[in-house]
């Protein structure tokens, strides 16, 4: 869907990548609290900005200029609970 939209394929597996760390970043932290496992924090990093969210999907694979923007703008319009 979001390709048929025109988004570029490498921004959308960015996206579909790291979005959900940083839409649910509440929940994991929790989750991974209750659980009392290093192993689960370092499996599910704390994402609390868009900028730690970049930075996790430009290490995860590499994007230009204009795809880090595409990502920037679709991860700042995710709503956060």
């Amino acid at each position: 869907a979001l390709e048929a939209a025109g988004y570029d394929p490498v921004v959308v597996v960015a996206y579909q990548t790291v979005a959900p760390l940083l839409a649910e970043n509440e929940a994991i932290s929790a989750f991974v609290t209750s659980q009392g496992s290093l192993m689960l924090r370092s499996l599910l990093p704390e994402v609390t900005t868009v900028q730690e969210a970049l930075r996790i999907a430009q290490a995860d694979r590499p994007m230009s200029k204009k795809q880090t923007l595409q990502l920037s703008k679709m991860l700042h319009k995710l709503p956060r609970g």
